[in-house]
């Protein structure tokens, strides 16, 4: 099963993702279609730490000021820094070739993401980590990001599901909709 089979996507040498095909798009109805590479990776919750400065007698005092940063180890943030990059490079690439300008306007994003599927998986469908909720905000993010629509609020309509593919399949179908009523 390829769910995109009119668009590949390549990976470059710097781990930037380009469309080397035209991605799919109906004019008719203001749809862009392509698809992402990759495992997905989901974006999880953040954490918070209070940022410590030195005063001018050496000694360490809290600035009143917090830094956010995702949760999890080094490791996983980058893996996840990595997808929305890709993301975000491929989105990029398939709006230039399909000449699809900023909506700002109500937007219908449809998300189909393929993950590996488990040796010996407990369920016939994907009930498996990671969580929906959290890939999808990793998809908006990075959409907002390549400049797709000018704010994640702009979605007024989601569909998303998770399909089990082997390890070369992997990666999400991103379908688009500017002008939904």
């Amino acid at each position: 099963m390829k769910p995109v089979d009119k668009i590949a996507v390549k990976e470059t040498a710097v781990n930037t993702a380009v469309v080397s095909q035209d991605p799919s798009v109906d004019p008719q109805t203001n749809t862009l279609r392509f698809m992402v590479y990759g495992i997905p990776k989901s974006q999880g919750s953040k954490i918070a730490f209070a940022i410590r400065a030195k005063d001018a007698a050496g000694r360490w005092y809290y600035t009143g000021r917090a830094a956010l940063v995702e949760s999890g180890n080094r490791l996983a943030r980058t893996e996840l820094k990595d997808w929305r990059d890709r993301i975000t490079a491929t989105a990029r690439a398939a709006a230039a070739t399909a000449q699809w300008p900023v909506a700002d306007e109500p937007v219908s994003l449809h998300l189909l993401f393929v993950i590996p599927k488990p040796k010996e998986p407990q369920f016939d469908v994907p009930a498996v980590k990671p969580d929906l909720s959290k890939l999808i905000r990793a998809v908006e993010d990075a959409l907002q990001d390549a400049a797709l629509y000018t704010n994640d609020s702009r979605i007024v309509e989601l569909h998303a599901r998770k399909a089990f593919e082997d390890v070369a399949g992997c990666g999400v179908v991103i379908t688009l909709t500017k002008g939904v009523k």
